[in-house]
């Protein structure tokens, strides 16, 4: 899915005022989002990865060549790492 550039712009200030929220949070409160992160990354893992399949046809129909394609593609594993890795 392309961002148009105004999808864009607002995405950036949303990212904007989230790192001052981060910025402002207790270490409490950042672990907590962290290990919420984490349940989240499980829980949504099948949705993950139906998008990240339907991202990897697009880039394949778009001609993107073979290792960039490699570096998007998402497994399972993929997922599990990211999740442990804010446990």
């Amino acid at each position: 899915m392309l961002m148009d550039a105004a999808e864009i712009q607002d995405f950036v200030r949303q990212a904007k005022t989230a790192s001052v929220m981060v910025a402002n949070a207790s270490s409490a409160q950042k672990k907590e989002a962290i290990t919420n992160l984490a349940a989240l990354l499980r829980q949504s893992a099948g949705e993950l990865l139906q998008a990240n399949a339907q991202d990897i046809e697009a880039a394949e129909a778009n001609g993107l060549d073979a290792a960039r394609i490699d570096r998007l593609r998402l497994s399972e594993a993929g997922v599990n790492a990211m999740a442990s890795a804010c446990d």
